[in-house]
């Protein structure tokens, strides 16, 4: 019944259909939700003030409940204050980190304008966001998209969101010579490591990851010893493994 998508990037430049045709009619049942306008990058001022309007819709569409429920999954206990305030309308009192406000306004315009059966295009999602809250995201779209019988569409680079998603629902899309593929992960993601994903679906190889091309430039130059004292001896497991399998292949001490 609705299109809606979703983009926090200040690059975006794709056109928006229009709403009516010559006649009047609507052509399109289609929402945008992001930091963008006709005229350009939304500012923080313009951000509350399209929270605030898209706030009181959701009361008119008596969807507070709905709205509040789903903020409260998407918040963190620190900032349950900051939904009491707005659910009060004391939009003056709100004060939110720009990540915050962008993430808590688009929320708030996408249940004001919802309908059964929408589908919802979100475009990387992790932009702006803390780690704990990209998880937040995936489980309000849960319960999001259940409440209104919906369906969403990702197209992300981060492995934690692939981490809280079931391999059937993913698919690679991999270019090479202008070529276009698309694959599925030969592993299951849902619940998967980050590592396992970054090996599988994003084909990090030995050497894209930075912290490799070090360590092994260090073990030609310094003793095993030497290099987990200049770690303090907090060296993750994996780049334990990868240092020690340095000394083996050269032969060092």
């Amino acid at each position: 019944d609705k299109v809606m998508s979703i983009s926090y990037s200040a690059f975006d430049s794709f056109r928006k259909p229009p709403e009516e045709n010559n006649d009047g009619r609507t052509v399109f049942s289609y929402v945008y939700c992001g930091i963008q306008s006709e005229h350009g990058t939304l500012s923080l001022g313009q951000l509350k003030e399209n929270l605030k309007n898209a706030y009181m819709q959701v009361k008119a569409r008596q969807r507070d409940t709905i709205w509040l429920n789903i903020l409260s999954v998407l918040m963190e206990e620190e900032h349950q204050r900051t939904v009491e305030l707005i659910a009060n309308e004391q939009f003056e009192d709100v004060n939110l980190s720009s990540g915050q406000q962008i993430l808590i306004c688009t929320i708030t315009e996408l249940i004001a304008n919802i309908e059964n059966e929408s589908i919802i295009l979100f475009d990387e999602p992790e932009i702006h966001l803390h780690p704990n809250a990209i998880s937040n995201v995936l489980r309000m779209f849960y319960k999001l998209l259940n409440e209104f019988n919906s369906y969403a569409i990702f197209s992300t680079h981060s492995p934690l969101v692939l981490q809280e998603i079931p391999s059937r629902y993913i698919q690679i899309l991999d270019r090479s010579d202008d070529i276009l593929t698309v694959r599925r992960p030969d592993i299951e993601c849902f619940g998967n490591s980050i590592n396992n994903i970054i090996h599988d679906v994003f084909d990090v190889t030995n050497n894209e990851s930075n912290f490799k091309a070090i360590l092994s430039t260090l073990s030609q130059q310094k003793t095993y010893q030497e290099i987990l004292e200049m770690f303090g001896g907090k060296l993750g497991l994996n780049a334990l493994i990868f240092l020690k399998n340095c000394y083996s292949t050269e032969g060092n001490e």
